[in-house]
C-alpha cells in the first residue's frame, strides 16, 4: 500500500498507530505476564515495570494496565472521527489503512487467548471470566529450563488452584 507521505506522516494517522502499538504491547504483557513470572522471564514486561515504577502488587497494576488499555481505546476511537479527508482515492487506502493496524491488535488479543501459548487449554475460560490461577515459579538453574515449561505443563498446573492465589485481569478487546 502506497499512501502518500502527507497522509503516513498526518499527526491524526501517527496517533492512531501510537495507539494500536501501545494496545498491542499492553495486552501482550498482561497476557503473557504469568508465563514469564513463572519462567523468571518477567523483567522483560511492561507489568513488572510499571508494578515497579508504580509500587502496585500484581492485582493492582492489572487493574492500572486495564485502565490504561481502555483509555488508549477510547483515544484511537476518538482519533478515528478526527481523520481529515484527502479525496476519495486516498480516503479508501486510508480506510483500508486503518483497518488493517486495527485488526492487528485484534488479532493479536485473540491470538494471546486461543494459540495455548500463555494459557494453554484454559484460554478460552480464562477469556471470559478475566481469572488467571498464578502460576508457580520454575526452578531452574539455567536459562535453557526456562524453555522446558511446555503448553501441555502451563494446562496441567491451571488446572488446579495455586496457593499463589487468582489473579484477575481486566483485558479490554480492543475495538469490541
Amino acid at each position: 500500500m502506497e499512501l502518500p507521505d502527507e497522509v503516513f506522516y498526518h499527526p491524526i494517522i501517527v496517533d492512531l498507530v501510537d495507539c494500536i502499538t501501545e494496545l498491542c504491547l499492553i495486552d501482550n504483557d498482561m497476557i503473557s505476564y504469568n508465563r514469564e513470572q513463572a519462567t523468571g522471564d518477567k523483567n522483560h514486561n511492561l507489568i513488572t515495570a510499571i508494578m515497579m515504577e508504580l509500587g502496585l502488587d500484581i492485582s493492582g497494576v492489572m487493574a492500572w494496565a486495564a485502565r490504561y488499555h481502555a483509555e488508549v481505546q477510547n483515544r484511537f476511537m476518538g482519533g478515528l472521527a478526527q481523520v481529515p479527508s484527502w479525496g476519495p482515492s486516498a480516503d479508501v487506502l486510508v480506510q483500508e489503512y486503518l483497518d488493517g493496524i486495527a485488526i492487528w491488535a485484534r488479532g493479536l488479543h485473540c491470538w494471546g487467548f486461543e494459540s495455548q501459548r500463555y494459557f494453554g487449554t484454559r484460554g478460552p475460560d480464562i477469556q471470559e471470566t478475566r481469572l488467571v490461577t498464578l502460576l508457580p515459579k520454575v526452578k531452574c538453574k539455567d536459562a535453557s529450563a526456562v524453555a522446558r515449561v511446555s503448553v501441555a505443563n502451563l494446562s496441567k498446573i491451571m488446572h488446579h488452584e495455586q496457593p499463589s492465589g487468582v489473579l484477575g485481569f481486566g483485558l479490554f478487546s480492543p475495538l469490541d
